[in-house]
């Protein structure tokens, strides 16, 4: 597949006819606004123009959803976060999200920092790759945790760490220190995400829980 920008609000994409038939996805994302070559430059959408750049960007976005080559709507608003500092209101996105939804597309948003993003491409964007290829997930690993975690009640918590087998055959699950999302360091020395799910706050030594391996197969 390939990512692709929208050309203009009639949903036109960057995209030649020979490539489109070499892709099974199309991911169609607002990289420049119509008549745009260089961003650096000034041109009728400078800063000025900061309201007009959202709801321009939001027309761009629904029309990207009406053209029958999209797949998927990627990354809705970043021009306008990035170059202008706006972050628009949930109805814009829920605009967006309702008429992909209508156009049958799949709509994507993934957070800026790189654990964030690595959780949401596993959890969230790998299982819509391999549905697209007709490839069945694997089935969560049931693993007795090793240390004590906590976390807020109503969150959902992918959280990374080591999945090891003992010497009698049991499955347990280390959870990594340094959670944050922008340390990478903790993450490159994990097997699998461990998954904490809401409603419960205090996890102890002891507890089962799933774990997921990086790629989605065991």
């Amino acid at each position: 597949g390939t990512e692709v920008k929208v050309l203009n609000l009639n949903g036109d994409l960057d995209l030649s006819f020979a490539n489109y038939k070499l892709c099974d996805l199309i991911m169609a994302s607002v990289h420049r606004f119509p008549g745009e070559k260089d961003i650096k430059k000034k041109n009728k959408f400078s800063t000025k123009n900061k309201k007009n750049a959202v709801n321009t960007e939001l027309k761009l976005l629904l029309a990207a959803c009406k053209n029958k080559k999209t797949d998927i709507i990627g990354h809705p608003f970043g021009m306008s976060i990035k170059r202008f500092g706006i972050t628009p209101k949930l109805s814009y996105f829920e605009k967006v999200i309702k008429f992909a939804k209508k156009n049958n597309k799949v709509f994507f948003g993934l957070p800026g920092n790189p654990i964030s993003s690595a959780a949401c491409f596993r959890f969230f964007v790998l299982p819509y790759i391999y549905f697209a290829i007709d490839y069945k997930n694997s089935k969560p690993i049931f693993a007795k945790i090793t240390n004590k975690f906590i976390k807020q009640k109503k969150l959902t918590r992918f959280i990374k760490g080591k999945l090891n087998f003992t010497k009698k055959g049991m499955v347990e699950f280390t959870v990594n220190k340094g959670q944050e999302s922008y340390k990478i360091k903790p993450f490159t020395k994990s097997n699998v995400w461990g998954l904490f799910p809401s409603g419960k706050e205090k996890f102890k030594k002891g507890d089962f829980i799933e774990c997921y391996t990086l790629t989605g197969i065991n």
